[in-house]
C-alpha cells in the first residue's frame, strides 16, 4: 500500500473521500506511526478573509475527538491560492470515526449557520455554498519526525 496518496480535485460542496491508508502502525523502534490528513482548499483572493474568519470561529470540537493529535490552518504565502487544513491523528480509524461523528456534523452545521447569520456563505458543506472553490484530501503516514534539540549552554 502507498505511504501517501493524493485524491484529485473535487467539486465544490462535495466531501472529499480517502482510499485506504495504512494506519495505527508501529515503526522499527516501537513508536506509534500517526496519520496526517491535509484538506487542501482552493480559495479565491476575495474569499480568504472569510475562510480565515470561519476557521477562527469554528466550534473547536475536533480537539476533544479520540485520537486527535494536532490542527493547523496554513495560509498560502505566494504562488498559490490553496489553503491547507492540517490535522494529525493516532490512526486512520480515529479520523474516520471523527468524520462520521455527531460532533463533526454539529461543528460543520454550526459553522454554516454562523456564516448564514453573518450574511456570508456556508462553511463548505452546503448552506449557501463554500468559501473554497474546490477541496481535496491528502493522506500521509508520518515516517520521520524531529523535535528541537535542547539548547546547550
Amino acid at each position: 500500500m502507498p505511504a501517501a496518496e493524493h485524491s484529485p480535485g473535487r467539486r465544490a460542496g462535495h466531501r472529499p473521500r480517502t482510499v485506504v491508508v495504512i494506519a495505527d502502525r508501529i515503526d522499527r523502534e516501537g513508536r506509534h506511526v500517526s496519520v496526517v490528513k491535509i484538506n487542501v482548499l482552493t480559495v479565491s483572493e476575495e474569499m480568504r478573509a472569510e475562510l480565515e474568519k470561519r476557521f477562527a470561529g469554528r466550534a473547536g470540537l475536533v480537539e476533544s475527538a479520540d485520537g486527535f493529535e494536532h490542527f493547523e490552518l496554513l495560509r498560502p504565502v505566494e504562488g498559490t491560492d490553496r489553503y491547507m487544513v492540517y490535522t494529525r491523528w493516532r490512526s486512520e480509524e480515529d479520523f474516520e470515526r471523527w468524520t462520521q461523528s455527531q460532533a463533526f456534523q454539529r461543528g460543520h452545521a454550526e459553522a454554516a449557520r454562523d456564516a448564514e447569520r453573518a450574511g456570508g456563505q456556508g462553511h463548505g458543506h452546503g448552506h449557501g455554498g463554500p468559501a473554497a472553490g474546490a477541496a481535496e484530501l491528502w493522506s500521509f503516514e508520518v515516517v520521520q519526525e524531529a523535535d528541537p534539540k535542547p539548547a546547550s549552554g
